[in-house]
């Protein structure tokens, strides 16, 4: 069973669709996915999604929303537009059959720095009124200010990363290294981490073409500053950004495990 096309924002006209599992008699835990895109693209039902669908087998109720792109928005609308996805499903929830208490943001890319935003910044989760159990980050951007000091360093890196920096350049409104620190400390969801932040999995491969390296490193030092052992670092050796290591079916269950050790 799904809905498809549910209005969430009528004057962006953004829309959101919903798949459940095919015995559903009460209201199941959501998984709400964000789709990548580098801000420019994408689209909810692009494909991307068809990994998370599957976890209705498993009794979950998938969403999967849009948000607007470049260059009808820039940071930081999309975060907001997320939010008010979350509200609307919140205020719907007993219609929709959504468990507005069990709640689990999840996704990809640009799609994971939005679900990771919506996850740790409390002023989201007051309006929006969903305070989610767990966040997954499928290679997700991290931390702007790591890599605006990385590129600052490295003219190989400043080459290497240079359609990474081309969309951040879109998405922020400036480029890196015009940006000043406090900008994009407050933009990057790694600054957001504490010792009380809710249980994430971040998986990151280490052959990302988009995600420079600092920014894993940054991760980690912060959940080691942190010690909060709710945050889950795996990294792949031979992924890169998107690729096959992340879907596979050994894969799909140790995502599966997270989400049922984190749902009420």
């Amino acid at each position: 069973m799904e809905k498809r096309d549910l209005t969430y924002d009528n004057e962006h006209n953004l829309k959101l669709d919903i798949f459940y599992p095919d015995e559903l008699k009460k209201a199941g835990p959501t998984i709400v996915f964000i789709h990548g895109g580098g801000w420019v693209g994408g689209d909810k039902a692009s494909g991307e999604e068809s990994f998370w669908k599957s976890f209705t087998n498993d009794g979950f109720v998938v969403v999967s929303l849009n948000y607007r792109i470049f260059p009808q928005a820039i940071y930081p609308e999309s975060i907001y537009d997320v939010s008010r996805a979350l509200k609307f499903l919140r205020e719907n929830s007993e219609d929709l059959n959504i468990d507005k208490n069990n709640v689990i943001l999840s996704g990809h890319s640009a799609g994971a720095y939005l679900a990771l935003m919506n996850a740790l910044r409390e002023d989201l989760k007051k309006e929006s009124g969903i305070y989610p159990v767990a966040c997954i980050s499928f290679y997700g951007p991290l931390d702007f200010l790591a890599g605006k000091k990385q590129i600052t360093k490295s003219l190989i890196d400043r080459i290497r990363y240079k359609h990474a920096l081309d969309l951040t350049q879109l998405y922020l409104g400036k480029h890196l290294k015009n940006a000043s620190d406090a900008f994009l400390i407050k933009a990057s969801p790694v600054y957001y981490l504490n010792e009380k932040t809710l249980p994430i999995l971040f998986q990151q491969g280490m052959r990302d073409h988009l995600i420079p390296s600092a920014q894993t490193k940054s991760l980690m030092t912060q959940q080691r500053e942190t010690g909060n052992d709710q945050i889950t670092i795996e990294l792949f050796k031979k992924a890169g950004h998107g690729s096959k290591e992340f879907f596979t079916d050994s894969n799909r269950r140790r995502v599966l495990s997270f989400l049922q050790n984190h749902i009420h």
